[in-house]
């Protein structure tokens, strides 16, 4: 890979051998395309591929997501009902029936 990157630079070649010889960052990223493409090959090797006919709507809906009739079943939970215990007067509700105190008109200033 390294030569091969080397000979897009006509001329320059031993300048972009010893580039990567001094920085391995640059050398991982010359490799890192090289190993995927050897993974998804194995990938593809080891793998069996059956063609099965399906419908769009089952193409486009998600396949973590139950059916619709299964999850309305397995939610349904009785419901136990609470008791409320008789609402108190509080004090912010007594204080906030006192009327407001009337402010003074703000004074003009002489030009």
């Amino acid at each position: 890979a390294v030569m091969e990157r080397a000979r897009a630079f006509p001329g320059q070649e031993e300048m972009v051998v010893n580039f990567y010889r001094e920085n391995p960052e640059a050398l991982a990223e010359l490799r890192a395309p090289l190993f995927e493409e050897k993974v998804v090959d194995l990938i593809i090797e080891k793998t069996m591929v059956t063609e099965q006919p399906i419908s769009i709507e089952e193409l486009v809906r998600d396949p973590d997501a139950e059916p619709a009739e299964d999850t309305a079943k397995k939610n349904k939970k009785p419901t136990a009902k609470k008791k409320v215990a008789p609402k108190k007067a509080s004090a912010k509700k007594a204080a906030a029936k006192k009327p407001a105190a009337k402010k003074k008109p703000a004074k003009k200033k002489a030009d």
